[in-house]
């Protein structure tokens, strides 16, 4: 295809950077931010906002949380390699 970036090498299109700037995968660029983000606000700040996000989803899903918990976590959305209808 004329144009259109070829896949990474995990299979994500590249971002399509400006001319003369080099690209990245949107992983890559997730990977560097996230490495950012502990090298200037360290590790206490991820366990602050993963509590954040765990009284968030007790205050939004706590009816549900002991079901959660007898089927051993928080479904995830269906997969299409499950099966649709199966």
């Amino acid at each position: 295809m004329h144009g259109s970036p070829e896949p990474g090498p995990d299979g994500e299109k590249p971002y399509k950077a400006p001319a003369g700037k080099p690209s990245m995968t949107v992983a890559e660029a997730g990977k560097r931010g996230g490495e950012a983000t502990l090298r200037k606000r360290g590790t206490g700040f991820f366990s602050q906002i993963g509590r954040k996000g765990g009284r968030r989803t007790a205050t939004l899903y706590g009816h549900l949380l002991g079901e959660w918990g007898g089927r051993g976590g928080r479904p995830r959305r269906p997969s299409l390699r499950d099966g649709v209808g199966e």
